[in-house]
């Protein structure tokens, strides 16, 4: 039984929590205050894209994930805040798109961009479903049905081609020098944990010089291609 992230279940943990570990700045004069003088006037809020970066782990993974604070917010657990969602991710062979049903609506965001391995997303779009089961109960066959009254219909030849359900839990942070937001996520797969870093932005530039700080091993991914990535190497039943 997977038990909701709280409060309470992390405070006294911060700066080392799962398998990430918190690094502080030693200085008040960092890059976080350079970012603020140098790129901020290059942010465009008009940008219709969400921009993203994300990486994946085994829960497994016997070297801690050490992540720069990015600013004092992190370390102060009340400007977290704390989601547990259930998702069905839908998978087809294009992995452009992220799809996933979440309680009774379908959410769709399109890959449309990618530079520096930051990924470029359309808006999030919520269409309306109408479930006669939970969503984890759903088959293949009954996703395609309910997928014919929705914005993916007027996709030629569109169909779903496995899915996978994921419990998530995850803290989330918008950082106060950056316009940007980071989250740490715990993900419970069939029969596997994983974790996930992610940044996200509006802001090309906010989102490009955060991960110019990370010092990760592999490259970031999307949910549909670490998804797809793990049914091809067989690690998860879809």
């Amino acid at each position: 039984m997977v038990v909701p992230l709280t409060k309470n279940r992390i405070v006294e943990s911060l700066p080392f929590f799962w398998n990430f570990r918190l690094m502080p700045c030693n200085t008040n004069v960092g890059p976080f205050q350079e970012f603020e003088s140098i790129s901020l006037d290059s942010h465009d809020s008009q940008d219709c894209h969400t921009w993203e970066v994300r990486y994946f782990w085994p829960l497994a993974e016997p070297s801690p994930i050490i992540v720069p604070s990015f600013g004092r917010e992190v370390f102060n657990i009340n400007q977290y805040r704390f989601k547990f969602h259930q998702d069905l991710y839908l998978l087809t062979n294009d992995v452009s798109f992220n799809l996933k049903v979440r309680k009774s609506e379908l959410l769709l965001k399109k890959q449309e961009l990618e530079r520096e391995e930051i990924i470029g997303f359309s808006k999030k779009k919520h269409e309306p479903l109408i479930l006669e089961k939970g969503i984890h109960l759903l088959s293949i066959e009954d996703i395609n049905k309910l997928l014919i009254g929705t914005d993916l219909a007027r996709f030629k030849n569109f169909e779903i081609a496995s899915s996978c359900f994921i419990l998530k839990e995850s803290m989330q942070l918008t950082l106060k020098t950056v316009p940007a937001k980071i989250e740490f996520s715990k993900l419970y797969l069939p029969y596997q944990t994983f974790l996930s870093f992610c940044i996200e932005s509006h802001s090309f530039e906010a989102v490009k010089h955060l991960k110019n700080h990370l010092n990760f091993e592999g490259k970031p991914c999307s949910y549909t291609m670490f998804l797809t990535e793990l049914k091809n190497q067989a690690m998860i039943i879809l």
